[in-house]
C-alpha cells in the first residue's frame, strides 16, 4: 500500500463522514473528535490512528514503520460503521425526541396550572 492509496481511503472516510454525520471540515483527526458519542469509542480511536497513519505515510522513513494490517482493520471498522449511520433517521430522532421534551414540559406546566388553580379555589 502506498501513500495514494491511502490518501483515497482517507478521503473516502472524509466523504463518509460529510455525508453521514454532516462534519465537512477539519482533517480526519479533527471530524472523528467532533464526531463525539455518534460513533462507537474504537471507531473514534480507530480513525485517529488512521489520521496518524497518513501523516507518517508522508515520510520515507517512517513509513516503513506503518502497520498496514492495523491500519486495513481500523478502515474496515470504521467503514463498516459509518455505513450503519442512516442520515435520515437521525433527523426524524432529533426531532422527535425534540417533540418529546417540548410535550412533557407542556403537560408538566398544564398540571402545575391545574394544581396552583385548585389551591386558589378556582377549580
Amino acid at each position: 500500500m502506498n501513500l495514494q492509496d491511502i490518501d483515497g481511503r482517507v478521503g473516502r472516510l472524509n466523504e463518509m463522514m460529510g455525508e453521514k454525520l454532516g462534519l465537512a471540515s477539519g482533517n480526519l483527526a479533527r471530524r472523528a473528535r467532533r464526531a463525539g458519542r455518534r460513533l462507537p469509542v474504537s471507531v473514534r480511536a480507530g480513525l485517529i490512528r488512521i489520521a496518524a497513519a497518513q501523516e507518517m505515510a508522508r515520510h520515507p522513513k517512517l513509513a516503513a514503520r506503518l502497520d498496514l494490517s492495523a491500519f486495513d482493520r481500523d478502515y474496515r471498522l470504521a467503514m463498516m460503521a459509518l455505513a450503519a449511520i442512516d442520515p435520515r433517521d437521525r433527523r426524524i430522532g432529533f426531532w422527535l425526541g425534540l417533540a418529546g421534551g417540548l410535550v412533557f414540559n407542556l403537560l408538566v406546566f398544564a398540571a402545575l396550572a391545574l394544581w396552583v388553580l385548585r389551591l386558589r379555589g378556582f377549580i
